[in-house]
């Protein structure tokens, strides 16, 4: 059970929330999470129930939209068990009529009252409390009494009130709940260019310093929700002491070392090509032993950017069954069509999966698809979320790679200038392919010659038992 005392704290049980806002959620705190239907606000509610609870500390949820079983599933699929800390004597699930009239409403008080002092709870979700305020909207003596009662129930929870809010168009204002509450975060979903895009907003956070106050969020599977705060560049570490080594000694003569952490964007006149890229991050990930590398693709399923991979590896010299052993190791695809998502959406998927299976290496491949998708809306954005995908996957201490054609000149500049290498791949019909590389400030020419031999020495270290 949790620790009565000085040593107490609670927390929203969302990782940049409690990282950023710890003091917003404290004994006697009042949290208000208000939106639209569908936004996420039951989601965020059920998540500081469940982890509080998990932690030691009684939830009362009541609920007045929905039965527990249909909850419990819901939230069953959103990696929160119910049932478990019911089980436990954690958790108590009431649902109860959505009450309409004062009559009501003080029953439903007196009902909440009881039940929190026999299940000693010390977190307490209303979801919503949104038809109380419809009843008491009329009245400013009711009202006060309203926000004298969520002020006092909080102070006799010894822990944390949690009210949600669900705004319709032509609802009165949440400004009784907002009048008392710590924390006040407001959940939007909107679309753009007919894709969804959801925005949190922090409106309040009692005695914490809001420096971000609009963030994309995410609810996943088997997770929850998740907010996206830009990095605190002061948090982004320095280039790593740690090495990646280059697998061919004309890139180690070229490019050297790289800097776990680090970013190298790939440009090329045509698709990227598989012969040369493949052998060469195998190996890269087999001699420095990174675990599997991440592929996100944008163009490809998994199947055919394995199969594709394939006969890459094959083509370079590997035996096939010494190949496909290689390909299970080294490499974990995820396919992603970038026109099914928002920017804002595309950005904090991106991230999710980068954090849910913690890759020392993640691959952006074919990542002119949503460059040329999302920067023809407006470049300035996809720049923005661009900047900071890089600097968080930076201080995960991950090291990126983007493989593109390069559409044109500005897009180029704009994926490449934060590029701790950049590389650009050409064909010339009369001299064969070559490859540009500019790192540390200078630039060098690897020639066709170059890279066979390259993809050779891969394919022997591939080899080797």
């Amino acid at each position: 059970m949790g620790v009565e005392g000085l040593n107490e704290y609670f927390v929203f049980g969302v990782e940049e929330l409690d990282r950023r806002f710890t003091s917003a959620i404290k004994l006697g705190g009042i949290v208000a999470i208000v939106g639209g239907p569908g936004t996420g606000k039951t989601t965020l509610a059920s998540r500081i129930c469940f982890i509080n609870a998990s932690r030691g500390y009684p939830c009362v949820y009541i609920s007045t939209q929905e039965f527990k079983e249909k909850h419990y599933t819901n939230m069953l699929g959103l990696g929160m068990n119910f049932q478990e800390l019911e089980d436990r004597g954690l958790m108590k699930f009431i649902n109860v009529p959505i009450p309409g009239t004062l009559e009501h409403v003080e029953d439903l008080f007196n009902l909440i009252t009881n039940v929190v002092n026999e299940m000693k709870a010390r977190i307490l979700i209303i979801d919503s409390i949104t038809p109380v305020l419809r009843v008491l909207a009329s009245d400013i003596s009711r009202r006060a009494w309203l926000q004298n009662f969520i002020y006092t129930l909080s102070k006799a929870l010894r822990g944390v009130l949690v009210l949600t809010v669900e705004i319709l168009d032509g609802d009165a204002s949440v400004s009784d709940v907002e009048y008392v509450a710590d924390a006040l975060i407001t959940l939007r979903q909107e679309q753009t260019h007919g894709l969804l895009v959801r925005k949190a907003h922090l409106v309040k956070m009692r005695g914490a310093q809001i420096e971000v106050s609009e963030v994309p969020y995410t609810i996943r599977e088997g997770f929850g929700v998740e907010f996206w705060f830009p990095p605190v560049l002061a948090e982004v570490p320095p280039p790593s002491s740690e090495t990646l080594r280059m697998p061919c000694k004309a890139l180690s003569e070229s490019l050297g070392n790289l800097p776990k952490g680090s970013y190298v964007y790939v440009a090329h006149e045509v698709r990227p090509t598989y012969q040369l890229w493949v052998p060469l991050l195998a190996s890269l990930a087999k001699l420095n032993r990174l675990g599997k590398l991440l592929i996100v693709s944008y163009s490809s399923s998994p199947s055919e950017w394995f199969g594709n991979a394939l006969n890459a590896l094959i083509s370079s010299g590997v035996p096939k069954d010494l190949a496909e052993e290689i390909i299970k190791t080294y490499f974990e695809v995820k396919s992603l069509n970038p026109a099914s998502y928002s920017v804002d959406e595309l950005y904090a998927l991106e991230l999710s999966l980068a954090k849910a299976l913690k890759p020392s290496v993640i691959i952006f491949w074919e990542a002119n698809v949503p460059e040329f998708i999302h920067m023809s809306h407006d470049i300035s954005k996809y720049s923005f979320y661009l900047t900071n995908q890089l600097f968080l996957l930076k201080s995960l201490g991950i090291t990126t790679f983007r493989f593109a054609t390069a559409l044109n000149e500005e897009i180029y500049k704009v994926t490449s200038f934060l590029a701790t290498a950049s590389l650009k791949y050409l064909i010339d019909p009369d001299k064969g392919s070559h490859l540009l590389i500019w790192s540390n400030e200078r630039i060098k020419k690897l020639h066709e010659k170059d890279l066979i031999s390259c993809v050779e020495e891969c394919a022997s270290i591939l080899k080797k038992g």
